[in-house]
């Protein structure tokens, strides 16, 4: 029993000084017991193994099943992070509620450093996993404690890291499984167990191979009101999800609104909920535009990411279809 203690004191000892070195950075790292137990991480505290199963399960409407219009004080309750796979993408981080976790190549690991801020609307886009002290961070899967950190935003706010890269989701993934967020703007992909970035086609299960997702295929079709495709072009393979921007190039501080395509459940033809605003568009595979609602109108196929700026699709795509 003595010594029992005296191992729960020189546990706490070393808590102690690995949180006073802590001070010193911007980020705070620390390593969940051998046992699963749980341990301190500036302010959070880590559970894995037995004592992350033996935890109380979280309330519904908190932490990472919180809506968006919760307070802070609820959605960081708890986080869960996991390890699975999504469109072919694997291994990938999740968080409890299943919806992918990304890092952005324009953080910073050394320090570690989030340069997506509030001020040029990234966070709108990018909410970033936020944690606050009594945080409780519930590991899952092969994610080691010692990869779980925290660093302080410019806005004072915590932020969760995973290998001293900061953590967020993207906006435009709607449902689990979406990775709607992976390569847009050749910078954000989903993160991996140790922090890395996954790589590769979400459309072909193809990764960490440097690749970036796209294709070289372009669609120069059109068509005139709701005839046949009266243009010829490489369409290449179909796609499955894409992502339109309201602004040029794929501008990652504009407006954003993701589609994807679930041929067991989804129709080919969808309509956008933000019509007549797209101005770029980042896709994987061949996706035919229209201007009309239902897949009337003029049509334009593309198979990468494509500019509508100076074109009459510009601000002017109202639905899209998967099966081009």
């Amino acid at each position: 029993m003595f010594r029992k203690q005296a191992m729960f004191l020189a546990a706490c000892v070393a808590a102690g000084a690995a949180l006073l070195s802590a001070c010193s950075g911007g980020e705070t790292a620390g390593t969940a017991s051998a046992a699963g137990g749980g341990s301190d991480l500036g302010g959070i505290q880590l559970l894995s193994g037995a004592a992350a199963a033996a935890a109380p399960q979280p309330a519904a409407g908190t932490g990472d099943y919180a809506p968006a219009s919760a307070p802070a004080s609820t959605k960081t309750q708890w986080v869960k992070l996991s390890v699975g796979s999504a469109g072919g993408l694997s291994p990938i981080v999740k968080d409890g509620a299943g919806r992918t976790l990304y890092r952005f190549d324009k953080d910073s690991p050394k320090p570690p450093t989030s340069n997506c801020n509030a001020d040029d609307g990234c966070t709108t886009k990018w909410p970033p996993v936020l944690v606050t002290k009594g945080t409780k961070v519930i590991l899952s899967g092969n994610i080691q404690g010692s990869a779980i950190g925290v660093v302080k935003r410019s806005d004072g706010t915590l932020q969760l890291t995973i290998g001293k890269w900061p953590v967020y989701k993207f906006s435009g993934d709607k449902k689990k499984g979406d990775i709607n967020g992976q390569n847009v703007g050749g910078t954000w992909h989903a993160v991996d167990p140790k922090g890395g970035k996954v790589l590769g086609d979400p459309n072909t299960g193809s990764q960490n191979n440097g690749s970036t997702g796209n294709t070289s295929g372009t669609g120069t079709g059109t068509d005139t009101g709701t005839g046949t495709d009266t243009g010829s072009g490489s369409a290449g393979k179909p796609a499955t999800s894409a992502l339109l921007f309201d602004g040029p190039n794929q501008d990652q501080t504009s407006s954003v609104e993701g589609v994807s395509f679930d041929p067991a459940k989804d129709k080919a033809c969808q309509d956008l909920s933000q019509r007549d605003s797209a101005s770029s568009i980042s896709v994987t595979g061949s996706i035919k535009l229209w201007t009309g609602p239902n897949c009337t109108g003029q049509s334009m196929v593309v198979s990468k990411d494509t500019d509508f700026t100076g074109t009459a699709f510009d601000n002017a795509i109202e639905s899209v279809k998967f099966s081009a």
